[in-house]
């Protein structure tokens, strides 16, 4: 991937982040002062919590922004592979693993500002209206780690 490609992919990052925020910010004087914190698998609240309790999520992107960030400019060769690291594979599987980390980076900060947001909505309007958000998102998750865990592996 060139730089420009994955500085610009952080950059979009940052801007989610930042979106989330504002989003919280400004619908914040709009929310009750107990709101929704927690919802079943079908999207019933079964948690209630202070309206503050919003800033976790917008908070929690980026500290997973943050530390995945640190995670990838650790050296690949300190990462952990599902198969053996030889001289013929070693660059693919270095390869793979940096790009991995960078589509779970994407979905997972997705996953957090998402969840801030329909939180919101939850709370504002009275209905979890995100649910299949929060499952695509946790899908794709699952997908990327599948796909590239399957690619190392065929990498041998």
């Amino acid at each position: 991937m060139t730089d420009w490609r994955a500085r610009g992919r952080e950059v979009a990052l940052l801007l989610v982040i930042a979106a989330s925020a504002a989003d919280v910010a400004a619908l914040y004087p709009q929310l009750p002062p107990v709101i929704p914190t927690h919802f079943d698998a079908a999207g019933h609240v079964n948690g209630m919590g202070p309206k503050s309790t919003l800033w976790i999520l917008p908070a929690m992107s980026l500290a997973i922004y943050v530390i995945l960030t640190a995670v990838a400019l650790v050296p690949p060769r300190y990462y952990n592979y599902p198969v053996r690291v030889t001289d013929a594979n070693r660059e693919r599987l270095y390869a793979l693993a940096q790009q991995m980390l960078a589509m779970v980076k994407i979905f997972v900060v997705a996953l957090f500002c998402a969840l801030s947001y329909v939180v919101a909505q939850a709370a504002l309007h009275g209905v979890f209206a995100g649910l299949w958000v929060v499952y695509a998102c946790l899908a794709a998750v699952l997908i990327t780690l599948a796909y590239y865990l399957t690619r190392m592996i065929a990498a041998r």
